[in-house]
């Protein structure tokens, strides 16, 4: 980075393709990837940034959103292109809103995958949430100070868990999500774990993550870029209402999956592609 920090990331797909930047979900790292049969067919190229702190990447104390722009403005400069597009996913949804927001000259087209919204914002849609976040969101609003402490030092002692046992501690992080979606992460353990070492090597960077995640500091409404959402209606991690509201600000699309989850497997990857890579 133009500051001497460092930023890690994966590349995937054709080199030579239409490059997107993956804005991955939390846990989450360079790792993460669309599916390269798909990449492949459509002449796609990812590039999976890890977020500071997180991963191979610097931290970076006191980021923001609008920081985050910078730094992938500043990433595909040295990588030397200079149109792209951006995909978004669960947790990395506030940070690839940002990108293109504020890069609408650079940025093609805006895909979000179960992405979260503005929900610090939204205390209407607390109730449809499930785990930590919906327990510390009242509090957030009342005392961020006080809340982003409680985060810091959760984060800690789930570090010092992880570190004891990596295996045991995917098994009881499965635990937080809805019983039927497990085998899908499962499915994708090496991943997983590849994440959740990204993450857990350095708790101040992830307590920033989602710090940063919750401040949303533009205005949806003043997008320029083509914005879609794919979204499962039956999701308890990002509500789908909240996208929707959005979405509808940006005058953008959203395509709800009947009866599915947060996590959105490889089979839908190729719709996902497809649109990403158009330009018009």
């Amino acid at each position: 980075m133009p500051d001497g920090r460092q930023l890690g990331y994966g590349e995937h797909g054709d080199p030579g393709g239409m490059p997107i930047i993956y804005n991955h979900p939390m846990p989450g790292s360079r790792s993460f990837n669309l599916d390269p049969e798909a990449l492949k067919a459509h002449g796609a190229r990812v590039l999976s940034l890890e977020r500071p702190g997180l991963g191979l990447s610097t931290r970076a104390p006191g980021r923001t959103l609008r920081d985050w722009a910078a730094d992938v403005l500043a990433c595909a400069d040295a990588l030397g292109f200079e149109r792209f597009a951006v995909v978004a996913v669960s947790a990395g949804g506030p940070y690839g809103w940002v990108v293109a927001h504020d890069a609408p000259d650079r940025v093609t087209r805006l895909g979000l995958v179960c992405a979260s919204g503005p929900i610090l914002e939204h205390p209407e849609f607390d109730e449809q949430l499930e785990g930590q976040l919906k327990a510390l969101l009242p509090l957030a609003r009342q005392d961020p100070q006080t809340a982003e402490a409680l985060l810091r030092e959760f984060l800690a002692a789930s570090a010092e868990s992880y570190r004891d046992d990596p295996d045991r501690f995917f098994e009881e992080w499965l635990q937080g999500w809805p019983e039927d979606q497990r085998p899908l992460y499962r499915e994708a353990k090496d991943r997983w774990m590849s994440a959740l070492e990204a993450v857990y090597r350095d708790t101040e960077g992830f307590a920033d993550d989602i710090v940063a995640g919750l401040q949303w500091t533009f205005d949806p409404t003043d997008m320029r870029v083509p914005v879609r959402a794919w979204h499962g209606n039956a999701d308890k991690s990002a509500p789908m209402g909240l996208t929707r509201l959005v979405v509808d600000r940006a005058r953008g699309e959203l395509v709800e999956y009947e009866g599915v989850g947060h996590y959105l497997g490889p089979e839908y990857h190729d719709e996902w592609i497809r649109w990403l890579v158009r330009e018009e």
